[in-house]
């Protein structure tokens, strides 16, 4: 989300539901399919039916698994009833949603409180993807949304004890975080 903040909706420039979306997927290590361009809400839908798909939530159900709207965990996407046969995508951010509203498209990315389960048509699980190269699980001017988590170093068998460590950004839990080219806290 953090390239479409603060910039107002904009079919023209590519600021849509749909690639906020795709860059919070990116941002969670997903490679979801490029978006087809349009500058419309009909370039949209007749975008959408190039993919193979009539809406986006079945468009979703075959990227994402599906999880009940109740059970999202912040990162997580929903699309919600609009004022068009579309829908709005959102990210969950805990107890609200962060996404365009019709009704403020200047605005840019607003603070959505959805009112009750009935106010989602679908939600869809982003898992954090898993990378084994501890640099590029980093932060990084090619990762500039990602977020890493920790990590986990596994023995061999009869090895020594597993170790792991590190959250970014700094802050993340209080847990050491070590720097990738020689694996050293950073204090």
């Amino acid at each position: 989300m953090t390239e479409h903040k603060g910039k107002p909706f904009s079919w023209v420039d590519r600021r849509t539901c749909i690639h906020v979306a795709r860059a919070q997927a990116r941002a969670l290590g997903h490679r979801p399919p490029a978006i087809p361009d349009f500058r419309s809400a009909l370039g949209a839908r007749a975008a959408l039916k190039t993919t193979g798909f009539g809406t986006l939530e079945a468009l979703f159900d075959s990227l994402f698994p599906r999880i009940p709207p109740a059970s999202m965990w912040v990162g997580d996407l929903a699309l919600m009833a609009g004022g068009d046969d579309l829908g709005g995508i959102v990210v969950s951010l805990g107890g609200k949603m962060g996404g365009y509203h019709e009704d403020h498209l200047a605005d840019g990315l607003v603070n959505i409180v959805p009112q009750g389960d009935a106010a989602f048509i679908g939600a869809w699980r982003l898992t954090y993807q898993a990378t084994t190269d501890y640099g590029a699980a980093f932060l990084s001017s090619a990762h500039p949304a990602r977020h890493f988590v920790g990590s986990v170093q596994t023995p061999a068998a009869g090895g020594q004890p597993s170790d792991g460590g590190g959250a970014t950004p700094p802050g993340g839990g209080g847990i050491p975080i070590r720097k990738p080219e020689d694996n050293t806290p950073i204090p």
